[in-house]
């Protein structure tokens, strides 16, 4: 009988594993990442990271990338998110075909990851994920580097992420949740969202749109909605202010003037007295 595999991600609170995949060394799967081939070995790893973290998350990688040589059966996929449902915890899917992307979005994930690399979805798939509220995260920046990595020529670059974008847009017009992520490393930390943004504009979504999908909609993915996302009271008052209006000029973005985390300044750094 074939193994079934699946790695995931959990990702803790008030915990750092630095600007490292955890699918790819065993040190970092004993620290966060998990390799189940079978029922028992994936709710016992579920359980014993849970009561070592609890984590923010969980992301399942529904694929044959990294160590994770075969595909995860999608009855352990299913009973992953359910466990997730139980702890109240965000379910994360990294998928890669149109039937991964049904099967994550029929068992209840509350995201699914690098969509724009995927052909398609029919109209009934599209119509699930407006009913399931499933997040979709794009990744244009991850298709843009794989396009690189196969060494496609600019022409038929510019061609794939013109249909990538008119299927998004098609996804955002029928009422799907689009969400914002970069996939770093594979992209770069830091300004490799800005590149996202970027890539967004070009699809025709306007800055307006593209702040909505990395606030209000970005928060409500990771179940923090409630706290995260607006200015607004009873809000955690972490903003960042930029010299000019992002909603005009969104290349600001790259330029702030200074960050507040929890009310205080925090970059740039408060002088010493």
């Amino acid at each position: 009988m074939q193994r079934e595999a699946i790695y995931f991600r959990l990702l803790f609170r008030d915990r750092s594993f630095g600007p490292v995949s955890t699918i790819w060394n065993a040190e970092t799967s004993r620290q966060g990442a998990i390799l189940a081939s079978d029922s028992s070995t994936l709710i016992s790893g579920l359980e014993k990271n849970y009561e070592a973290g609890p984590p923010d998350a969980v992301k399942f990688i529904y694929g044959t990338i990294g160590q994770a040589k075969e595909k995860l059966a999608p009855s352990l996929l299913g009973q992953g998110i359910a466990w997730s449902s139980s702890k109240r915890l965000i379910s994360i899917v990294h998928a890669e075909t149109t039937d991964e992307v049904a099967e994550a979005a029929r068992y209840g994930a509350t995201g699914i990851e690098h969509v724009a690399s995927i052909e398609n979805l029919p109209d009934d798939l599209v119509s699930l994920l407006v009913q399931k509220k499933t997040f979709v995260d794009p990744t244009f920046g991850e298709l843009n580097t794989a396009l690189t990595l196969r060494h496609v020529d600019d022409a038929k670059r510019n061609e794939i992420l013109q249909q990538k974008c008119q299927f998004i847009r098609r996804l955002q017009q029928a009422g799907v949740k689009l969400a914002i992520g970069t996939d770093a490393p594979l992209v770069l930390y830091g300004t490799g969202l800005h590149d996202e943004f970027d890539h967004f504009i070009k699809c025709g979504f306007s800055p307006a749109q593209i702040l909505a999908f990395d606030t209000l909609n970005n928060a409500a993915y990771l179940g923090q909605g409630a706290t995260l996302g607006q200015i607004a009271q009873g809000f955690r008052a972490n903003l960042v202010l930029f010299p000019d209006n992002p909603l005009q000029n969104i290349e600001t973005l790259r330029k702030p003037t200074w960050v507040m985390l929890g009310g205080q300044i925090v970059v740039p750094p408060p002088r010493e007295q």
